[in-house]
C-alpha cells in the first residue's frame, strides 16, 4: 500500500473512533436535543482531522515530487560552504528619520531646492516623499511628503515643498497671520474646511540657503498640531559639508563600490580643472547629464549632456568641467545616468 491509501485508511479509522463528549463539556446548560450538538462535534473534529491529514498528505505529495519539478537554481546555495549569503533588499523603516532622509536624497537630482526634513516621530506613520510635476507656477517639480493610516484617508497629512513663490505665498483674508516656527520665522494658517483639503499651514524657510514654499495641511488637522510638525521640521544637511567644513569624497554607495570611479583628490584648482569619471561597462559614446550645486552657499549648475570619450588605454570616460564653471567653493557633483545619480564632493580652490 503506497504512502497515499496509507494516510486515506487511518483518515477513516480516526474518524470512525471519534468519541463525542458528554454534552454538559461543551454545552452551557443541558438542552433538550443534544443529537444537533453532537454532530456540530463530530463535524468539527472530522474537519480538523482531515486538515491536519491532508497537510501531511501534501507535504507527502511535495517531498515526493520529482526534482525536475524544483526551480533551477541561480546562484551558489546559502548554506554551501564559502558561499555568500542570500541578498537582502533595503527597506527603510517608514518611521525612521534616516530611512526618510535617503528616500528624499534620491529625489533632489530633480529638485531646485534644498527641502526640509521632518521628524516622522512627529506624526507616527508610513512618509512617501515623491515629486510633483506642475507646481504652481514653479518652473521645476516640487516634493510632497505624504503621512496616511491605512484605511483612514482623513488623517493623512501631506507636507508641499517648492521654490518660494510657486504656490500660495500670498495671505488669504481669513488667514491667521505671524504664528512663529522658530525664531525670524513665521507662518500663516489658513482654517480651509475638511472637505477640501483640511488646514493649511505654510511658511517660507531660508534656513537651507535657499527661499522654499513649505506647505502643511491634513483634513483633520489643528492649528496647534500642524504647528508642532512644522517645528520639528530642519533643512537636509548635505552630507558634504559639515561644522563649516567641505569633506570631499564619494557620498552615494554607487560612487564608492566601483560602478562609477571618480579620478580626483577631491580638490580642484587651476592645474587641475576636470574631473575624469569611468563608469563600468561604459561604451564610447554613452552620454550623462550633470548637475553642480554649492554646499556652503546657493548655486546650481546644470552642464549639457556629456559624452563617453576614450582616454587611458582607450577606456571611456566622461569628462567634467568643473573649475571654471563653479568658483571657489565646496560642491557636489551628480552625474544623472538615466535612473542612476551618482554623487561626489569636491572643494574648488582658487589662487
Amino acid at each position: 500500500m503506497n504512502d497515499e491509501r496509507w494516510l486515506e485508511e487511518r483518515l477513516r479509522r480516526e474518524i470512525a473512533a471519534v468519541t463525542v463528549p458528554p454534552p454538559e463539556r461543551w454545552l452551557p446548560r443541558p438542552e433538550r436535543a443534544p443529537s444537533i450538538g453532537r454532530v456540530l462535534a463530530s463535524g468539527a473534529l472530522v474537519v480538523i482531522l482531515a486538515l491536519t491529514l491532508g497537510v501531511g498528505l501534501r507535504s507527502m505529495r511535495e517531498d515526493r515530487a520529482p526534482v525536475a519539478t524544483a526551480p533551477a537554481a541561480t546562484g551558489p546555495s546559502p548554506s554551501a560552504p564559502g558561499s555568500a549569503a542570500p541578498a537582502r533588499s533595503y527597506r527603510p523603516d517608514p518611521l525612521s528619520r534616516v530611512g526618510l532622509e535617503a528616500d528624499v536624497r534620491r529625489l533632489l537630482a530633480d529638485l531646485r531646492f534644498r527641502p526640509l526634513i521632518p521628524d516622522p516621530a512627529a506624526i507616527q506613520a508610513p512618509a512617501r516623499p515623491s515629486l510633483r510635476a506642475n507646481c504652481g507656477l514653479a518652473q521645476s517639480d516640487c516634493l510632497d511628503i505624504l503621512w496616511d493610516a491605512p484605511a483612514t484617508p482623513t488623517s493623512r497629512v501631506l507636507i508641499l515643498q517648492g521654490p518660494a513663490g510657486c504656490c500660495l505665498d500670498a495671505a488669504r483674508p481669513n488667514a491667521v497671520r505671524d504664528i512663529e516656527i522658530r525664531p525670524g520665522v513665521t507662518a500663516q494658517f489658513d482654517p480651509v474646511q475638511p472637505q477640501f483639503g483640511g488646514p493649511i499651514l505654510w511658511w517660507v524657510e531660508s534656513s537651507s540657503g535657499d527661499a522654499v514654499y513649505v506647505a502643511i495641511s491634513s483634513p483633520l488637522g489643528t492649528r496647534d498640531e500642524l504647528v508642532r510638525i512644522a517645528r520639528s521640521m530642519r533643512s537636509l544637511v548635505p552630507p558634504g559639508f559639515r561644522d563649516g567644513r567641505c569633506h570631499t569624497g564619494p557620498v552615494t554607495q554607487s560612487a564608492r563600490n566601483g560602478d562609477y570611479v571618480f579620478q580626483t583628490t577631491g580638490i580642484i584648482d587651476d592645474r587641475n580643472e576636470f574631473v575624469f569619471v569611468v563608469k563600468r561597462g561604459a561604451q564610447v559614446g554613452d552620454q550623462v547629464a550633470v548637475s553642480i550645486t554649492r554646499l556652503d552657499d546657493r548655486g546650481r549648475i546644470l552642464l549639457p549632456p556629456l559624452t563617453a570619450e576614450p582616454r587611458d588605454a582607450g577606456r571611456p570616460a566622461f569628462k567634467l568641467p568643473i573649475y571654471k564653471p563653479t568658483g571657489e567653493g565646496c560642491w557636489q557633483v551628480d552625474l544623472i545616468d538615466g535612473p542612476n545619480v551618482v554623487s561626489y564632493v569636491v572643494e574648488v580652490r582658487e589662487p
